[in-house]
């Protein structure tokens, strides 16, 4: 019950922030979206070669 009361309090008293992004937020979202698209070959090898080892187990019966 006192966190309730708590978060109730502290959404009632919210102030404004006046904050701004920071400039290294660009080159951190560009770090991110290579680091994902580098990732992808990756996973995709061994998505490929799941289902290349389930066809040749399935051949062979």
């Amino acid at each position: 019950m006192f966190y309730l009361c708590h978060m109730i309090v502290l959404l009632i008293l919210n102030q404004p922030a006046y904050a701004n992004i920071d400039v290294g937020i660009g080159s951190m979202l560009v770090q991110g979206l290579v680091a994902a698209l580098m990732l992808v070959p990756f996973y995709f090898r061994k998505i490929i070669s799941f289902f290349k080892k389930k066809k040749t187990e399935n051949s062979n019966d």
